[in-house]
């Protein structure tokens, strides 16, 4: 058993993330629901922020050793576990810890110690802080393995601490703005990556009114110009004159983002100031003949000044170094930054949490395998077929170049020789150990392999590193390339690499690595070997292949073992995350019923008038009236926020808050309207023809900017939107008639593929299960039978046609439990539609606004009786459509709703729809039990 700062963390923001969703006044609950709801992130991703909320609103932002020392950390079902049974005379939280710790990850000395009363409480607590790498400031680690999306996490980060920072501006719990510094960026592709921030859409996290808030905040800028320019130029730090010039016009919503040599860890004197001391004096001794020093430093001390700044970290491992000399750099330049005591948090992100690290405890030396401050680790194992590839890794006894690669080769060309749906190919890279041994050894027997098997196909073939010199240069176009590889335009397959890309490097139709050589450090095996395990579309179907040689295979295997507590065929079998499903009822019927969808027919077409014309009928009164269209009330909330994030309180007007138009200059504009006129007149010919009236029209614009930037419709859309509005002054008149197109559809109801699985995803199973019982459904698929009966879940047998059932919310899992123990049902069925899965046949309808899936579905057949298993069933005589719907996602979904309601169920007389909402978000559907019943009964008789 192991037990992890992570561990404990993750208990107590599991159980606190349930009590908030359930209340309606709780912001973090909101959010926590939203996100559920929108489903735009990965299971880690959410994990991770559950445990930043618990660690922001229940652990009021303290450092992870204040809150062992406070207590919020004491499990008291581990102390008795681990025989730590002090009365309160001795009773200590930290020794608790220790001794849990301690015994758990096999450290007899320091258990031994921190069972010895003699100790002072106040001296476990400087070694607690010696153990957690405890700074002046919050300071975390988060675990997320290759392909969870740690960039992402970044981004949602940022938002939702802008969002708080924006409701309560003093609370000193959240950052107003960002620095993310990615280490060797100029080797890697972490820094391009990292410009992805860029591209986070603040939905995913937040409400859209509060996403569109936090979206004209967000300034995101790249710090990546060299430290100096020429002597020429008037400016010699571009970045300072960058923070200098963000500064003096904001203070909310700055996110910097460079690698962290620019900024933090170049250029270091040993002097005072490094260490945080006011004297300055040796620093400027040292600067009058170092310029270059001086500006480094300038940068630094500057970006001291940034109000309420949260430092990111991305792969925090690279400063855990055996030496120290790393991790002591960085948390120097961290504490120049900190020298205003500005900093609210930092956050270090890294797929690697297993560097060794060596402290010494109460005179006892400790060495721990992973990194000691993780707030939240999310599991290699259990990524594999959730969103990474699941493996094959073949071992070879040779590892001869020649003998090695064309081994490689022959099974990725066989067996992995893959075009992916988004047009990408698939491909393999070799990791080779040096320029010269890839261009004069595995190079040659790649092109030798080639004449043989794939003849004048040697385009294929890629090589990059980073600096060949004259011996062996590098094509201009190489980078360009290597970034461009996951392009379905690219048409290499065989990628030769040294000292790059084994991490930060996105590509994820990368399906296959080697490793030519004989053995190697080990965090360089599991780290390349993990590079081929980005998810394409569908993890749970895609497969990646690893090359290696016995020394390598070794290595791989220790490690998994001793970081992941996995062994090479678990890492292989992907069955870590999903299980296979029971087919209960199979082929429950054909359902047939009707998609309706719109299609114009133009009936009469005839000139209209001079563009000229109707652009200055739109200035004189056209624009006036789509302002008086679109029209709204800002409203702010008046509510007080408690510490707890409890929000009290109504909403009421508000004055406008500021803000610009979002199409900067008149070219944004005239670009903006040429694409709504598809091209017929370029922005030169727009200008020319048309500029004085376009130029009256954008100024108008520019004029009502405030009521454009705070506008709820999101300022782009109406931006846009007026455009539109332009664009129609260049239209012909045109009389159209909308007529209503007819599908005819028929689908084998809720039918799975061959050998589906279905994933963990959030945890809401019937029957009950726990994620450890999955490996033996693998098994034994046929032990949910006997889980179904115990947990009662289905006492009139007419639902579950499959099992188990994976459900969104724990809302549905209330509904179906209540639904099928009422009596009105026993000759009718009921089953659970709403599971989105490529193997699995639902029912949808679409509609103008998206598909829409409902959650159940309840049937009825000719002749009144339900399914029978083995025997001959009945045709689908009806069916009636049962949503759930948390009260807080309502909106989003009314469009959807009135278009079943008004049209679906106008061509499909024997479909009905109802729908039952969660109010106060207490998932209570007992409720809405008389309501179903009188629904299901006028449902049954109606003819």
């Amino acid at each position: 058993m192991s037990l992890t700062v992570a561990s404990l963390i993750a208990a107590r923001a599991d159980a606190w993330a349930r009590a908030e969703k359930d209340d309606s006044r709780s912001l973090p609950g909101v959010i926590l629901r939203h996100m559920e709801e929108s489903g735009k992130l990965r299971r880690p991703q959410i994990g991770a922020i559950t445990a930043r909320l618990w660690l922001q609103f229940s652990g009021e932002n303290k450092k992870i050793a204040d809150l062992i020392i406070d207590g919020h950390l004491t499990d008291f079902s581990l102390a008795q576990t681990y025989e730590y049974t002090d009365n309160m005379k001795y009773y200590s939280h930290v020794r608790q810890f220790f001794i849990a710790y301690a015994k758990a990850n096999d450290m007899p000395g320091i258990e031994r110690k921190a069972r010895d009363y003699k100790r002072k409480p106040g001296e476990w607590e400087e070694d607690l802080r010696k153990l957690l790498r405890d700074m002046p400031y919050p300071n975390r680690t988060y675990s997320l393995p290759m392909g969870a999306g740690k960039t992402y996490l970044m981004a949602a980060f940022i938002c939702l601490d802008l969002h708080f920072s924006r409701l309560m501006p003093k609370d000193r719990r959240f950052a107003h703005n960002f620095a993310v510094f990615a280490p060797h960026a100029s080797k890697t592709a972490i820094l391009p990556s990292l410009k992805t921030i860029r591209q986070f859409n603040p939905e995913w996290v937040l409400p859209e009114s509060a996403a569109a808030a936090v979206r004209r905040e967000l300034h995101v800028e790249i710090l990546d110009d060299p430290k100096t320019a020429r002597p020429s130029m008037r400016v010699n730090n571009p970045n300072l004159e960058k923070v200098n010039r963000l500064l003096h016009t904001r203070k909310h919503g700055l996110v910097f983002i460079t690698n962290a040599e620019k900024v933090v860890l170049e250029q270091y004197t040993d002097t005072p100031l490094l260490d945080g001391a006011n004297s300055n004096t040796d620093s400027k001794k040292s600067n009058e003949s170092n310029p270059d020093l001086e500006k480094s430093n300038e940068l630094r001390e500057r970006m001291a000044e940034i109000p309420a700044l949260a430092v990111f970290l991305d792969e925090v491992h690279h400063a855990y170094q055996s030496s120290g000399e790393a991790e002591k750099t960085l948390r120097r330049a961290v504490g120049v930054i900190n020298k205003k005591e500005n900093l609210r948090e930092v956050s270090g992100f890294s797929g690697t949490p297993y560097i060794k690290t060596k402290t010494e405890i109460a005179g006892e030396r400790s060495q721990s395998s992973q990194l000691p401050d993780v707030a939240h680790n999310f599991p290699l194992a259990e990524g594999i077929g959730l969103f990474l590839k699941t493996p094959k890794v073949l071992r070879q006894d040779d590892v001869r170049e020649e003998r090695f690669i064309h081994t490689a080769l022959n099974h990725f060309f066989r067996e992995y020789d893959i075009k992916y749906k988004n047009g990408a190919n698939s491909k393999i890279a070799f990791y080779c150990p040096s320029i010269a041994v890839l261009n004069e050894e595995i190079l040659p027997a790649v092109l030798k392999w080639y004449a043989n098997n794939r003849t004048r196909r040697e385009e294929e073939i890629f090589s990059y590193y980073s600096n060949g010199g004259t011996t062996y240069p590098l094509p201009s176009g190489a980078l360009a390339e290597f970034h461009n590889l996951d392009s379905p335009h690219s048409d290499k397959r065989v990628i030769l690499l040294v000292a790059v890309g084994k991490e930060g490097w996105d590509c994820r139709s990368l399906t296959a690595v080697a490793l030519p050589r004989r053995t190697t450090a080990k965090n360089f095996v599991l780290q390349t070997s993990c590079r081929c395990l980005r998810e394409v579309e569908n993890a749970a179907e895609e497969k990646a292949l690893i090359v290696l040689g016995e020394g390598n295979y070794q290595i791989l295997e220790k490690q998994l073992k001793e970081s992941h507590d996995m062994s090479v065929s678990e890492f292989e079998s992907g069955d870590a995350n999903t299980a296979p499903v029971l087919a209960r009822k199979p082929r429950l019927g054909k359902l047939h019923y009707r998609q309706i969808s719109a299609h114009f027919i133009m009936e009469s077409e005839k000139a209209g008038a001079p563009p000229q014309k109707q652009l200055a009928e739109f200035i004189q009164s056209g624009f006036e009236n789509f302002i008086r269209a679109n029209d709204y009330t800002p409203t702010e909330e008046t509510a007080e926020i408690t510490r707890r994030g409890r929000l009290t309180g109504t909403q009421q007007e508000a004055k406008m808050n500021g803000g610009e138009l979002p199409l900067e200059t008149f070219s944004d504009f005239l670009i903006e309207l040429q694409g709504t006129l598809w091209g017929q007149k370029t922005a030169a010919e727009l200008s020319q023809q048309y500029g004085e009236e376009l130029t009256q029209i954008y100024e108008k614009m520019r004029g009502r900017g405030e009521w454009f930037a705070n506008h709820p419709d999101k300022s782009e859309e109406i931006c846009r939107a007026a455009v539109r509005e332009t664009a129609a002054c260049f239209a012909d008149e045109r009389e159209y008639r909308r007529e209503e197109i007819l599908e005819d559809v028929e689908i084998e109801l809720l039918e799975w593929s061959r050998d589906a699985r279905i994933g963990w995803g959030g945890g809401n199973f019937l029957p009950e299960l726990e994620k450890r019982e999955f490996h033996g459904l693998c098994k034994r698929i046929s032990r949910v039978e006997t889980y179904l009966e115990e947990d009662k879940c289905d006492p009139q047998d007419i639902s579950f046609n499959y099992a188990p059932y994976r459900f969104d919310s724990g809302f549905e899992v209330n509904a179906i439990l209540e639904m099928l123990k009422q009596e009105i049902f026993s000759d009718l069925e009921l089953y659970y539609n709403g599971l989105t899965h490529g193997g699995l046949e639902s029912f949808s309808i679409k509609t103008p606004h998206g598909r829409y899936t409902p959650d159940f579905l309840l049937l009825q057949r000719l002749g009144g009786k339900p399914y029978q298993k083995g025997g001959k069933n009945a045709p689908i005589e009806k069916v009636l459509i049962i949503e759930t719907k948390g009260a807080l996602y309502y909106d989003e979904f009314r469009a959807k709703e009135k278009f079943v309601k008004t049209k679906f169920l106008r061509y499909n007389p024997k479909f009905d729809y109802v729908l039952f909402m969660d109010e106060g978000g207490k998932n209570d559907f007992e409720r809405h039990l008389p309501e179903l019943r009188k629904k299901v009964q006028e449902w049954t008789e109606r003819k």
